[in-house]
């Protein structure tokens, strides 16, 4: 049976894996800001009419795409910084 970590240990992990896990999601959801800008862009440039229905379906499908996919990957960065993934199959090393 692993020994268990200090208390003071598991809450710097934590609290590291979770502003990692902040950043993930920053740098996510800039890039999905971008990449819509440039998708209308090309619309634009294409001679599409870009009416709102568009610009707001096109706009949210990328930035919810990106958003979802940040959000998932700092939680598996979280989960796998923390430790806690360790601990549940009682493979923890130190």
């Amino acid at each position: 049976m692993p020994a268990p970590r200090e208390a003071s240990h598991t809450r710097a992990a934590a609290t590291d894996a979770r502003s990692a896990a902040r950043q993930l999601r920053r740098i996510a959801a800039a890039a999905g800001g971008v990449v819509a800008g440039l998708a209308l862009a090309w619309l634009h440039a294409t001679g599409t009419p870009l009416r709102l229905h568009l610009i707001l379906a096109v706009s949210s499908a990328i930035i919810l795409t990106f958003a979802l996919a940040g959000v998932l990957m700092s939680l598996l960065f979280l989960s796998s910084r923390s430790g806690i993934d360790g601990e549940a199959d009682g493979s923890f090393r130190e």
